[in-house]
């Protein structure tokens, strides 16, 4: 950890009960609300380091909330590198291998190559082509403003500036 960057004081919650799953996949689980609607994937732990989602979701998943409407997925992404975390060196367990942020290409999940981060990206990748919406839960290590990103189009970014943020936000919208 540099001297700039905080520690990571948030406790990291034991995710092994989340393990089995119900969808068919290690720590995915999906809920049908009662009505027609979206199918919403709400993932945590893109990042090992990055424990805000994995709280979230936790969280849900311990009210057993559940959806009037539509399809609930909440899918802890990366386990692999969040059990690997260490306080002393929290950016060792951003990964496993490689960023998984960087694994959704066609290219990539479709390549020759292999590792632990792939791995997961190809088990998930079928139930990620299958959802309406995905919302990708990332923590912050920097201290910053909280800050929002909508896909490759400009418009989204627009309303979600306006949506979230009462001053002007950070120059990386």
């Amino acid at each position: 950890m540099t001297a700039s960057s905080p520690p990571i004081e948030v406790a990291f919650p034991d995710l092994q009960r989340w393990a089995a799953g119900n969808a068919g996949l290690p720590y995915v689980w999906t809920f049908a609300g009662h009505g027609a609607g979206p199918h919403v994937l709400v993932q945590a732990l893109t990042h090992g380091n990055e424990v805000c989602g994995a709280i979230a979701l936790d969280w849900l998943l311990n009210e057993a909330f559940r959806p009037l409407r539509g399809t609930l997925t909440l899918c802890f992404a990366n386990v692999g590198a969040y059990q690997r975390f260490d306080r002393a060196d929290p950016f060792g367990s951003r990964c496993v291998d490689e960023d998984f942020n960087r694994l959704w290409t066609p290219e990539v999940l479709d390549g020759p190559r292999n590792s632990a981060d792939l791995t997961r990206a190809r088990a998930l990748r079928p139930l990620y082509d299958g959802v309406d919406y995905l919302l990708d839960l990332h923590s912050m290590t920097d201290r910053c403003p909280p800050l929002a990103m909508a896909g490759r189009s400009r418009a989204p970014c627009r309303h979600g500036r306006r949506a979230m943020f009462p001053q002007p936000p950070p120059a990386a919208l």
